[in-house]
């Protein structure tokens, strides 16, 4: 049902004066964007920028931090150090805050009832040094919500950073959110006519203003040690390497007669300078210049058509009228540095034309990668639940080799979860992880029994029933099939612990 937002639980409106007598009379919490007179994002009066004084005063229930009228003067607030992530991203934004019909895109507004957290993460530079970001949009207690819950939770288990979620639209954040500590909402406008939701994950990279970020779709969970992923990011994206890094999928979306050959990407003939990537990239400051012009190509080029039926269509190259941009040159970063790609201007003229790619942001991201020569991808770190209740034995594994990039297999690290759109599932499999994360693998030998039948064990509860997994998981031996995944997180020729890599989770 729509949402009525000017309405109070009781059926008057919310004003400053009456939110106290309101939960002193009913007992019920409230929170401010889900019962108040002015629903609106619109900016307040900060003529100087916000302080943390004036940040949500007078009762509002948004609050803007960052819009494109502002990008002056956030770069007179500290020290040397912090100025730099505000530098890269004031030229990041420049061309789409010049833009008229793009330029609200970038607005950002902070849920007031998250300030305290705000505070907690956020410095005087307004930028969070490493954070989790996710983005969500929907109606009330639908999927999406439940399972940015269960994401969430997972977070605030098994890592030591914030997570900002950005909402969208008309969705409502659940009061009981506000008890996760770690926890930041920031809300934007809807996205543009004809432009994919999910398009709505680079705003979101882009606005979130961290410095170390790592994307999440809700559909995913974290699990232990997935914060390593902030340090490898930080190392492996710099001045000389600016552009996120996504980890690879498991499809090479190859034409090559594998397996998944179906699924062959042939939307672009250019060269490709890695395989395919999942959409979950981790980025650093100095990749937003990148991210800014992968979102400007979006937003200005030409619509697709709507066909009759409703569904989008690629037009012509003839009935388009192209846009002509300048874009960022990207050759010979990797010797003058990112600084100097900013000095020389936007000097590289682009032909804008909608093609195929342009429908969402994972071949988006793909062709952008290869159009800059990008090199590096992660391991895969975003794996389907299921494998980490396999044991020992996880034939999956092997399906994702290919001929061209990874011929003797894809290198795998358990460090997070993706494809978790079940809840029930997902919520048992955060109580199990929960339970077995300081599991010992080889302490637990003795007590796991038979191997024969610990796979059929560690099978059902990969594949099995819920009711089936959960009488597997309240036993004794409920950790012998996970507890592989935590001591040996690593898979590659084989199973590996943690120390057996000096730190190179990456190819290049």
């Amino acid at each position: 049902q729509p949402v009525d937002w000017s309405k109070c639980p009781e059926g008057s409106e919310l004003g400053e004066d009456s939110a106290k007598p309101l939960q002193e009379r009913t007992g019920e919490d409230y929170c401010r964007a889900g019962c108040h007179r002015d629903q609106g994002l619109t900016p307040a009066s900060h003529p100087e920028g916000p302080r943390a004084l004036e940040l949500c005063a007078n009762g509002v229930a948004h609050e803007l931090l960052w819009s494109c009228a502002e990008i002056a003067q956030a770069t007179s607030v500290g020290n040397e150090t912090t100025l730099q992530p505000q530098t890269v991203f004031d030229k990041a934004v420049e061309a789409m805050c010049s833009e008229g019909t793009v330029q609200g895109q970038l607005d950002v507004f902070l849920d007031c009832d998250f300030l305290e957290n705000y505070m907690r993460w956020v410095g005087q530079s307004q930028w969070i040094p490493e954070a989790f970001v996710t983005y969500v949009g929907g109606h009330r207690n639908s999927l999406y919500e439940w399972q940015t819950l269960c994401l969430i939770r997972s977070v605030h288990a098994f890592s030591s950073r914030p997570l900002v979620v950005v909402a969208f639209g008309e969705f409502v954040v659940p009061i009981g959110w506000r008890q996760f500590p770690n926890l930041l909402i920031f809300r934007m406008h809807p996205g543009l006519e004809r432009i994919s939701f999910n398009y709505n994950k680079i705003r979101s990279m882009i606005s979130a203003r961290v410095e170390v970020g790592i994307v999440l779709d809700t559909d995913q969970v974290v699990c232990p040690g997935v914060d390593a992923l902030f340090e490898g990011t930080r190392r492996e994206v710099t001045a000389t390497y600016p552009f996120p890094i996504l980890p690879v999928h498991w499809m090479s979306r190859e034409d090559d007669g594998g397996l998944y050959s179906a699924y062959a990407f042939k939307d672009w003939d250019g060269i490709r300078t890695m395989r395919w990537g999942h959409a979950h990239p981790t980025w650093t400051f100095w990749a937003l210049p990148f991210l800014g012009e992968v979102l400007f190509e979006r937003l200005i080029s030409p619509p697709p058509w709507v066909s009759p039926d409703g569904t989008l269509v690629v037009p012509g190259t003839a009935d388009q009228t192209p846009v002509r941009a300048a874009m960022w040159d990207w050759s010979g970063v990797e010797h003058g540095g990112l600084e100097k790609v900013l000095q020389a201007g936007r000097t590289s003229n682009r032909i804008v034309l909608f093609k195929a790619w342009l429908f969402e942001d994972e071949d988006h991201l793909n062709v952008a990668l290869w159009r800059a020569e990008a090199t590096k991808s992660w391991c895969k770190f975003d794996n389907f639940p299921h494998i980490f209740m396999s044991g020992t034995t996880i034939d999956d594994l092997q399906k994702y080799a290919d001929p061209k990039w990874f011929p003797e297999g894809v290198p795998i690290v358990f460090i997070s979860a993706h494809g978790a759109k079940d809840i029930e599932f997902t919520d048992w499999f955060l109580t199990l992880m929960l339970r077995c994360r300081a599991a010992n693998a080889s302490a637990l030998e003795a007590h796991c029994g038979p191997q024969a039948q610990l796979d059929e064990e560690c099978q059902a509860m990969g594949q099995g029933t819920m009711s089936r997994r959960w009488e597997i998981s309240g036993g004794p031996r409920a950790c012998c099939c996970v507890a592989p995944r935590m001591e040996f997180p690593i898979y590659w020729q084989g199973w590996r612990r943690r120390s057996n890599f000096s730190g190179a989770l990456v190819q290049s």
